[in-house]
């Protein structure tokens, strides 16, 4: 005879279900959100903009969503809960990849700014001791 799957007690189901309610009511919300923006920046004009902010928003939206539903398979099925468990995961790993890419550019583009702040005010005193001399 087979090992039997294994099931989450419960407990743990009731925090699965919880967290899995509150991903869903999360996606939905930066879902919309990635739309509007979408239809602002299309409004505005900036479309290359909208569409890299609307796509970030509703990514996160859907891997969010994606997760959560994993996690509320968890509660309601028997017998796969550590397929289910693994499937939101996969999903989580998608959410905080992009995040984490996002933090990096992020980082870049403000150390950039900071050397080019830096280089235009350096530079500018440079120029003004020069010319005082």
């Amino acid at each position: 005879m087979g090992i039997p799957p294994f099931e989450f007690s419960t407990q743990q189901n009731s925090t699965f279900g919880s967290l899995a309610g509150k991903m869903k009511l999360v996606s939905i919300f930066f879902i919309v959100i990635g739309v509007l923006s979408a239809m602002s920046n299309w409004v505005q004009g900036s479309i290359v903009a909208g569409v890299i902010n609307a796509a970030v928003f509703i990514f996160i939206g859907i891997w969010t969503l994606d997760a959560g539903r994993a996690f509320r398979r968890i509660v309601d099925t028997q017998g796969s809960d550590i397929s289910h468990l693994m499937s939101a995961l996969v999903n989580l790993k998608r959410l905080y990849t992009l995040q984490f890419w996002l933090l990096i550019i992020t980082m870049i583009a403000v150390l950039v700014l900071i050397g080019f702040l830096l280089g235009g005010s350096m530079g500018a005193r440079l120029q003004d001791f020069g010319s005082s001399s």
